[in-house]
């Protein structure tokens, strides 16, 4: 594997594993009734918990390879010199420490959900919130200066915290569709069509702040005057499909919402129900599948030079 095939990996891995873990938390928090009830429904302490120690692990991994590439991975010493040399003297390190410490906390968070489950989700959510912005932090949107910069560092931050929204969304509901034989139980029924209720709202909320802050970026990190070239270099090529999964994604949500939702809350019986919770488990499940397509894209793009 190459350097710069290893570092898309990591990247993809980092940002898989804090979206995941911020959107999940998110989620318990507003889409299934109390806090206790989230908990269960998703098993969260134990997600919580794996993703915690995961984004520890990979998240080291990450700056390890950032490290390698910058030596050429001469050495195993060489390569822990420049892990050394970015913790303690690079904006990169900071946000790493600030990432590796946000996380450590999240982990006994997880471990006290079933106790203090209101509590512990409001600090997993914060915490997970912060270890994602760094993401931000230590990328292009850290590259601006003045007021510019600023605007850009905000607007990519938003945007790392509505994509992960969105993706611990979708997985949540993949959990309530998937995890159990659901068209036996009219109790879970109800629980699902309050949680595609909920994500509504909300997830239009996301969208919109997807969209606002894709906008921002593009015109912050590609520049509007080059936009029209995108289409001739590989970082435009990469940016267009990670639109158009965005745009499939976005078809998948809308027929969620106005069509399969609305037919699943008028069946009255199990044989009323099985069409539009099929439908459900097919959208959601290839809209997830879109989603990870885009994370693979996003890490792609992060180390490539935008068209200039």
């Amino acid at each position: 594997m190459t350097p710069d095939s290893a570092l898309v990996v990591a990247r993809a891995l980092v940002y898989a594993d804090l979206l995941v873990l911020f959107g999940l938390s998110l989620f318990a928090l507003y889409g299934l009734g109390t806090p206790r009830e989230a908990v269960e429904a998703i098993r969260l302490r134990f997600r919580a918990s794996l993703l915690a120690i995961l984004g520890l692990a990979v998240s080291l991994m990450h700056i390890t390879t950032i490290a390698a590439a910058m030596t050429g991975a001469e050495s195993l010493a060489a390569t822990l010199g420049a892990v050394a040399s970015l913790v303690t003297t690079n904006g990169m390190g900071l946000a790493w420490l600030v990432r590796m410490s946000a996380l450590a906390l999240t982990l006994p968070a997880a471990l006290a959900l079933p106790s203090r489950p209101r509590l512990a989700l409001r600090l997993i959510a914060s915490c997970s919130a912060v270890a994602l912005a760094t993401l931000a932090w230590a990328g292009h949107g850290a590259t601006g200066s003045g007021g510019a910069g600023w605007l850009h560092l905000v607007a990519d931050i938003l945007h790392l915290l509505a994509a992960g929204g969105w993706i611990g969304a979708l997985l949540a509901l993949l959990i309530l569709l998937f995890d159990r034989p659901i068209t036996t139980d009219q109790a879970r029924i109800v629980r699902l069509e309050r949680a595609l209720r909920n994500f509504s709202f909300m997830g239009t909320v996301l969208v919109v702040t997807i969209l606002v802050t894709g906008i921002l970026n593009v015109g912050s990190v590609v520049g509007w005057g080059h936009v029209a070239g995108l289409p001739q270099s590989v970082y435009g090529q990469l940016l267009i499909a990670k639109v158009g999964l965005f745009l499939i994604m976005l078809g998948l949500a809308s027929a969620n919402r106005f069509w399969l939702t609305p037919a699943l809350s008028r069946a009255r019986n199990e044989a009323d129900m099985q069409r539009p919770l099929r439908g459900l488990r097919f959208s959601v499940a290839f809209e997830t599948m879109a989603a990870l397509l885009v994370l693979m894209l996003v890490a792609a793009l992060g180390v490539r030079a935008p068209p200039r």
